[in-house]
């Protein structure tokens, strides 16, 4: 298939009618294959505690897992 109308049209409306984020993600994709080890690593460490926070915060599981070890997502830092 095209990749202009994969692009253009294909993805925006499966991604509408999914709910999904395939543009955004493969547009990252696209940019970060170029970056250098140390900048890929530190938007993992990013959104590590994105998902670290996220998790802390709305997964009672997590939380208490946490809280019995006493750790705060910010103790963790790679």
């Amino acid at each position: 298939m095209n990749e202009y109308i994969s692009k253009k049209i294909f993805f925006p409306i499966i991604d509408w009618k999914n709910g999904n984020k395939t543009l955004y993600h493969l547009k990252e994709l696209e940019q970060s294959q170029w970056l250098s080890k140390v900048e890929i690593e530190s938007i993992q460490e990013k959104k590590l505690k994105i998902l670290l926070d996220h998790s802390y915060n709305t997964v009672p599981y997590y939380k208490r897992i946490f809280d019995e070890n006493n750790l705060k997502p910010s103790d963790i830092i790679s």
